[in-house]
């Protein structure tokens, strides 16, 4: 029996959902975290409701200082975040992916993830966008370390159904539709922040990843174990191994973000009904 002192995850999710549920907060079918930033995101959302994390004494320190948007887009409830999933904090992994347990206990069935990340090949060009089909976590997260016990997911979550498939077809689709260059790849999960050696980056291209993205494996782990699907998109904002010219990287992110924003935006529908349908298959199970 769990203690209002408990400090592990499962306690922190009961207490934090308590709260947001007496703070009236809409519950979402997806989490939503940004960060390539969150634009005007929130303006485009209908009853929009804010949150301070700050308010609520079981978010762990990475997300402290986030702000919750909980609202609707078209057919989607959502909870909308920016990603602080790589601030500086003491504590367990496990930390760093809070949100996606909290969401899902919330009734969440999906995480869409707006990133950055490096090219690892020449078949993404900097300035492209790319949609997950997998990914290869290099970074020793250990994020699901010591949730043996948790009640909020299986000891050995099944990873094969985490990057939904259908999602990341409609996302080409749609982005061909709008002129938008969108491509299928697997990203290397790398610690950071920091910048990688051209000898890393070679290596991470012989494991298979197309494209490297820092802190990115803190939150597939949380959504996999939380029983969330993932959609991930990525601005290509430079070419890893090579020179660095981090105003350059910046500003690619940067101008890519809207696009991404709208790319989102556009797949609220279908989101939904990915949602709604594993929803359904976890109320059978």
């Amino acid at each position: 029996m769990s203690s209002d002192t408990d400090d592990s995850l499962d306690a922190r999710v009961r207490r934090a959902r308590r709260a947001l549920t007496d703070a009236r907060v809409p519950d979402p079918a997806a989490l939503v975290v940004m960060g390539t930033g969150l634009g005007l995101f929130p303006e485009r959302l209908d009853d929009a409701v804010e949150f301070e994390f700050a308010d609520l004494a079981d978010v762990p320190a990475p997300w402290s200082g986030a702000r919750l948007i909980a609202g609707r887009f078209e057919d989607l409830d959502l909870w909308l975040l920016e990603d602080h999933s790589l601030d500086d904090a003491d504590g367990p992994a496990w930390h760093r992916a809070f949100p996606c347990w909290l969401a899902a206990a919330a009734g969440a069935r999906m995480l869409v993830l707006g990133t950055a990340g490096a090219s690892l090949t020449d078949r993404l060009a900097p300035g492209s966008i790319a949609v997950l089909s997998d990914h290869v976590d290099l970074g020793g997260t250990g994020t699901l370390r010591a949730l043996g016990r948790s009640d909020l997911g299986p000891l050995f979550p099944d990873q094969t159904r985490l990057h939904v498939e259908s999602l990341r077809n409609e996302a080409v689709a749609l982005a061909s539709e709008v002129g938008i260059e969108v491509s299928p790849a697997i990203a290397a999960c790398v610690p950071g922040p920091h910048l990688e050696t051209p000898a890393e980056a070679r290596y991470w291209a012989n494991a298979g990843a197309d494209v490297s993205v820092q802190g990115l494996g803190h939150l597939l782990a949380g959504a996999v174990h939380a029983g969330l699907g993932a959609l991930t998109l990525c601005a290509v904002s430079g070419r890893s191994g090579q020179p660095a010219d981090l105003r350059r990287i910046l500003e690619r992110a940067e101008s890519l973000a809207p696009a991404i924003e709208d790319l989102v935006l556009r797949l609220a529908g279908p989101v939904a009904e990915v949602a709604a349908a594993r929803s359904d298959e976890a109320e059978l199970a």
